[in-house]
């Protein structure tokens, strides 16, 4: 599944994922179709599914739907009472974070619309194929995530992991009704499965053919610029959107890229 699948959700969400053993048990646990290790945890490779069984393939709905509640429980376990309003107020999510409960419904929902049904889609039509197994294994991956410290982006760095498990088959300049239906580092355009702009291609902010990876719109006025590489820390900046480099912000006071303060580390 491709970065490029969190399009259109208008999410931003990410977290460092580390790899950790599973435990093994000696009463049946923590194998495919028995009940999860009590550590919550299943033989490497499986996925503890929220029902509390291990399974080893997860079907694109149940895929959503695990991601989704993967993604709020970190939020809840990692994020303080004011980082998760933090976080709300600046996606206009304040209804939707403020339980786990919500906030799973929603990302259910929006991973459904996004994500399962498109890719269902596209899979029908043969623009698509999913990978079942690889799909629990990231999953289950995901589920061992520390707190990093970046709770504004969990979902979609839990998804990048997740990228060798589904792929989209149109190749450039072939037809797309939906992202996902574009191979890797393809955008869908206006029907079309293009190559992102380049730098120094012309560009306006907000325009679907994006500018490639590490890559931002200089256009400050809206009225049209140029593709350009992401400013480093310490650069100068003017606030356009996506102009310092990820991790980075562009500080109101001094006009520099600055590094974004650490939120959702566990220390409540």
């Amino acid at each position: 599944m491709k970065k490029t699948l969190l399009v259109g959700l208008a999410i931003s969400f990410c977290v460092g994922l580390l790899m950790l053993g599973c435990g093994n048990s000696d009463d049946g646990k923590g194998k495919a179709g028995e009940p999860c290790n009590d550590d919550g945890t299943c033989d490497t490779g499986l996925l503890c599914m929220t029902t509390g069984v291990c399974q080893g393939e997860v079907t694109l709905t149940e895929f959503a739907s695990e991601a989704a509640s993967l993604n709020c429980h970190w939020l809840f376990t990692c994020c303080s009472q004011d980082e998760l309003g933090q976080i709300a107020d600046s996606m206009g999510l304040s209804d939707q974070l403020k339980d786990e409960a919500s906030c799973t419904s929603f990302f259910k929902s929006a991973m459904e619309a996004g994500y399962s049904t498109p890719a269902q889609n596209a899979i029908d039509a043969g623009r698509g194929e999913f990978f079942p197994d690889k799909a629990a294994a990231c999953l289950a991956v995901g589920a061992q995530a520390e707190c990093s410290g970046n709770g504004a982006d969990a979902l979609k760095s839990l998804l990048k992991t997740c990228d060798d498990s589904y792929n989209g088959l149109q190749g450039n300049d072939e037809e797309c009704s939906s992202q996902v239906e574009c191979s890797a580092g393809l955008i869908c355009v206006n029907s079309k499965c293009l190559t992102p702009k380049a730098a120094g291609d012309d560009c306006i902010d907000g325009d679907p053919h994006l500018c490639g990876e590490g890559m931002f719109c200089n256009d400050p006025e809206g009225t049209g610029g140029q593709c350009e590489t992401r400013k480093p820390q310490d650069a100068d900046c003017s606030g356009i959107r996506l102009e310092c480099d990820s991790g980075l912000k562009c500080d109101s006071e001094t006009s520099k890229c600055v590094q974004v303060q650490p939120m959702c580390t566990g220390g409540h």
